[in-house]
């Protein structure tokens, strides 16, 4: 009698599981599809392109050929979220969504107190998606959060931290080993990291796409950019 109340209860937690499982699955399928619609939005005379539509674009595009930004645009969706469109001349889009998880203001004294810098710390997040022309479906989603960066009202900007990087799934999309060009401005170069990855769509070993992500710190300003 013990063992069939056991099995019970154990098939009872099992069934009640089982949905907050499918919710997890789909989450990322979800934030995906929100992603494309969002950029849709905001990008409405690209819409085709977008969604992976043939398009007037794809005249232009060579998928089997090298792999080149030739349209990149940033628009602001409010105060603290802003998206990016990348166009690659092999028929793949990139979307970028960056969100601005916190910001205050600061106040740094040099070691003898006499230099006083203002400036605001900024904590960032992204998401990042993939569609292409040529290729059915690119389901990954590669994510940055935390990313901590400082811009002065005078003085060069830094970047504290590049963050936790992070991937819905590792079967459609690959991150690696993030290069740090420089933390920290200087008169002549900006602060900047970049963000090696590569999409794979399932069931087609040749619709993979490698890219990198550069954020740039520079003039009082985080820029996104599409290598």
């Amino acid at each position: 009698m013990r063992k069939i109340l056991s099995f019970a209860l154990a098939l009872v937690l099992i069934m009640t599981m089982l949905p907050m499982c499918v919710l997890a699955a789909e989450d990322a399928p979800n934030e995906r599809a929100e992603l494309i619609a969002l950029a849709c939005e905001v990008f409405p005379e690209y819409a085709p392109m977008i969604l992976g539509d043939i398009s007037p674009f794809s005249a232009y595009c060579n998928p089997n050929g090298p792999a080149d930004v030739v349209y990149q645009e940033t628009r602001s969706i409010s105060n603290t979220e802003e998206i990016t469109l990348a166009r690659y001349s092999n028929g793949a889009t990139i979307i970028i969504e960056q969100s601005e998880i916190s910001s205050h203001d600061i106040i740094e004294t040099s070691a003898n107190e006499k230099v006083v810098t203002n400036g605001v710390a900024y904590t960032l997040s992204y998401k990042i998606a993939a569609t292409s022309d040529f290729v059915e479906y690119y389901p990954g989603v590669l994510y940055i959060s935390n990313f901590k960066a400082t811009v002065y009202d005078s003085g060069y900007d830094k970047i504290n931290s590049y963050g936790t990087i992070s991937v819905n799934n590792s079967s459609y999309c690959t991150r690696y080993p993030v290069v740090v060009y420089s933390l920290q401005e200087t008169a002549s170069n900006a602060a900047s990291v970049h963000y090696p990855f590569q999409f794979h769509s399932p069931g087609n070993s040749s619709g993979t796409f490698p890219g990198s992500l550069a954020i740039t710190v520079r003039n009082n300003e985080i820029t996104v950019s599409l290598k």
